[in-house]
C-alpha cells in the first residue's frame, strides 16, 4: 500500500480530506485483492511472486489504475481465488497472560 501511495502527494491533498481518503482506499482495495489471491507462506509456495508484489514497478502499475474522479470496482469475480484444501488449513490458540486473583 505504501509503495502505491508514495506516488501521490497526500500532504498537498490534506490529511483526512476526501481526496486523501479516496486514494488510500483505492490503494487498500488493490492490496487486499493481492492479499486474497496470494495469501500463504512464501516458503511453502515457491511460486508466490513476492519480489513482484513488493516492487516499485508493480506499485506504479497499480497506481496508474487509480482515478481521482471515481472509485474502482471491488468484486471477488475480478481476480482468481486460490484453491482451498479439503483439510484443516488454519488453527488458532489462545492462552491468557495472567489469571485474575479471586
Amino acid at each position: 500500500m505504501l509503495n502505491v501511495l508514495e506516488g501521490f502527494d497526500l500532504a498537498q491533498m490534506g490529511a483526512g480530506s476526501a481526496d486523501t481518503m479516496h486514494h488510500v482506499v483505492e490503494a487498500m482495495r488493490r492490496s487486499y485483492a493481492d492479499r486474497a489471491r496470494y495469501l500463504g507462506d512464501p516458503d511453502a509456495n515457491p511460486e508466490m511472486p513476492v519480489d513482484r508484489l513488493i516492487s516499485k514497478a508493480y506499485a506504479a502499475s497499480l497506481r496508474r489504475g487509480i482515478r481521482a474522479d471515481r472509485a474502482g470496482v471491488s468484486s471477488p469475480d475480478r481476480f482468481e481465488w486460490p484453491a482451498e484444501s479439503d483439510e484443516t488449513t488454519h488453527l488458532s490458540s489462545w492462552t491468557p497472560i495472567a489469571t485474575p486473583s479471586p
